[in-house]
């Protein structure tokens, strides 16, 4: 639809910034709204009539601007930062040129769009990065429980497995006394905050496990989790981050988007690939690196197929499972690193739950 007006809203905390384009008079016109002022925003907006379209870049204040635009019946887009073309000569920065900036990007179609989750979904997301946060915190918590018996030379030396965190080791570690006060105090605080993250941990997957449950979202875990080194935790993440996979017309796409490609520098003649391009989404990146090592570890591909799954989905997880297993064996095998190794075929195991999932979406998957 063709929208003669461009809104740039230059968004902050306290503050939006905004300028309205008309791009058949060229006319520039600049606001300032509080940035709690949003039914004042939406008030001038309308003041257009129907005629104008808005546009914000990407941040840390998230999709409730766009729903509230969208709400009053405002069409409103949200820009990939890492997409917008900015004049590399230009050294001035307000938030006035900005927003007349976004304005100008807007109105010559130069805008590439974010995707916006449904506010469900993005709850979804929001319960598996927490997830994530507490699996970092519990590490720092843990190390700094066992740097401190390095430090005092303390050793476990009961009965059962002498590995860290195992059963006996605990009850040991819990035990322990410090050789002076101030030493007790600290060690008493990683310990339990170590305790209370394992318990967070453990309470954030029962609550995942439970919504993998759902009849929403229940097929698509079960044939996600028929890959090789996709568990739930994992499926969810999947699919609280992407939703739709089917919004990339091919596998290659969906790799590329993940930053699971490698980068290139080439010119004439000359080819230069280099390491991958870490860029878009990196909570799906890690989670599939993370996924993608368990082919190094194991000796089969065999993995149980989980009940609910399709015959024809079971079909392609296993040829995918040996096909990754495969890869894997094969390329370490070779002169090539073991990190290089996993995130070739962390790429290829992203084609094949891209294939999955748009399968169980009821497309037929591209061929790239």
């Amino acid at each position: 639809m063709y929208y003669p007006i461009s809104i740039g809203l230059d968004v902050h905390l306290k503050s939006i910034s905004a300028s309205s384009l008309n791009v058949e008079t060229g006319e520039l016109t600049q606001r300032w709204f509080d940035g709690a002022d949003t039914a004042g925003l939406v008030e001038w907006i309308l003041s257009f009539g129907q005629r104008a379209q808005a546009v914000y870049e990407s941040g840390f204040c998230g999709f409730a601007l766009k729903r509230a635009l969208d709400s009053a019946g405002i069409p409103c887009v949200i820009a990939a930062v890492s997409k917008l073309a900015k004049p590399a000569g230009d050294r001035i920065k307000t938030d006035k040129r900005d927003a007349a900036f976004l304005a100008r990007q807007l109105a010559a179609g130069n805008i590439v769009a974010v995707h916006v989750p449904s506010i469900e979904r993005e709850g979804m997301r929001d319960l598996s990065r927490a997830l994530d946060i507490v699996r970092v915190n519990l590490v720092s918590a843990k190390l700094r429980v066992v740097q401190t018996h390095h430090r005092y030379g303390l050793r476990y030396h009961g009965e059962g497995s002498t590995k860290a965190w195992a059963v006996g080791w605990r009850s040991w570690a819990v035990s322990l006394k410090m050789p002076s006060v101030g030493a007790q105090h600290a060690y008493d605080s990683h310990m339990a905050e170590a305790l209370r993250l394992i318990d967070e941990k453990k309470r954030i997957e029962s609550l995942i496990h439970k919504w993998c449950d759902d009849d929403s979202i229940k097929g698509k875990v079960a044939a996600l989790t028929a890959l090789k080194g996709i568990s739930k935790t994992g499926a969810f993440c999947l699919l609280s981050e992407i939703g739709e996979f089917s919004r990339f017309g091919k596998a290659s796409g969906f790799s590329s988007f993940l930053g699971l490609v490698p980068s290139e520098n080439s010119s004439g003649n000359t080819t230069r690939r280099g390491n991958i391009t870490k860029t878009g989404n990196e909570h799906v990146r890690k989670a599939l690196i993370e996924s993608a090592w368990c082919f190094a570890r194991v000796k089969t591909p065999y993995k149980k197929t989980p009940e609910g799954v399709s015959p024809e989905i079971a079909s392609m997880a296993k040829k995918a499972n040996t096909k990754l297993f495969d890869k894997c064996k094969r390329m370490r095998n070779t002169t090539k690193q073991p990190c290089i190794v996993n995130a070739a075929v962390a790429r290829e195991m992203a084609c094949w739950i891209w294939a999955v999932a748009t399968t169980m979406e009821g497309r037929l998957p591209m061929h790239s």
